[in-house]
């Protein structure tokens, strides 16, 4: 009747698991690999780009800023009151996330050749960034593209 101890003794639960990093990134790799599996789905962070093979269902896209750009929409976001506090909070981000990509593939977060499309959001916004990332999403990829007439000098006035 008592298999947790007298009433008026207090409960104590049993001790939890430890879990480590690893083990953490191991499971979130799994769910990654799952959710891409069946399709039509988007996922943001957790270093999907380092760790999803490359096919033609998947579309990687890096958003990236200038650090002054960050640091303004950190101050307006989060309302941190100096400048100061707002860069180093965005210092630490980038920070943390080189190491996890790191982790993950060797290679550094911002590496472009990871990614299909990259896009500054300080160049064209956060809403144009998004139209273009569905549009590209939607929109069946052309099988190939025309060849190019080289432009020089010479036949530029031609044109």
């Amino acid at each position: 009747m008592f298999a947790h101890g007298s009433p008026d003794t207090p409960y104590m639960p049993p001790a939890l698991p430890v879990i480590t990093e690893s083990q953490v990134a191991a499971v979130q790799q799994q769910v990654i690999h799952t959710m891409a599996a069946r399709g039509q789905v988007v996922i943001v962070g957790r270093g999907a780009a380092h760790v999803l093979p490359r096919n033609a269902g998947l579309l990687r896209v890096f958003l990236h800023a200038p650090l002054e750009s960050r640091v303004e929409l950190a101050m307006a976001e989060y309302g941190f009151a100096s400048r100061d506090e707002a860069e180093a909070v965005v210092r630490e981000s980038d920070r943390a996330r080189a190491a996890f990509a790191r982790s993950l593939s060797g290679r550094g977060w911002c590496d472009a050749t990871l990614y299909d499309v990259c896009l500054d959001t300080s160049a064209v916004g956060p809403e144009r960034a998004a139209e273009a990332i569905v549009d590209l999403a939607i929109r069946p990829a052309s099988t190939t593209l025309p060849p190019l007439e080289p432009r020089t000098a010479m036949n530029r006035e031609a044109r």
